[in-house]
């Protein structure tokens, strides 16, 4: 997915950001949530609405949860997302191994 200022903005208007400071996270977060969009469903439209508020909702709560440690309790909207990035990966790596040996 190709980032725009646009998006960008409207991505931390819906997190509640405001100036420059975490720019480089939030587009670090649009990508990662992007790529957890393509490993669910394959290839799809950047330019559904349905996409891109979901895009905004991974985004936040990611965001909203970037200052995990030891004594901070991680949501389980956000603990359902990490395993399924994580089964997405297994696959993807399960996929690759299955095409090299082919």
């Amino acid at each position: 997915m190709t980032i725009t200022d646009e998006f960008n903005q409207e991505v931390k208007d819906y997190c509640g950001i405001s100036g420059t400071d975490s720019d480089t996270q939030v587009e670090t977060l649009i990508q990662t949530a992007d790529e957890f969009i393509q490993g669910a469903v394959g290839e799809y439209s950047t330019e559904s609405n349905r996409a891109k508020t979901l895009i905004k909702i991974i985004a936040n709560d990611f965001f909203g949860n970037r200052e995990y440690n030891e004594s901070t309790r991680v949501s389980a909207n956000t603990r359902k997302l990490i395993d399924s990035m994580i089964l997405q990966l297994q696959m993807e790596i399960r996929k690759a191994e299955e095409a090299a040996v082919i």
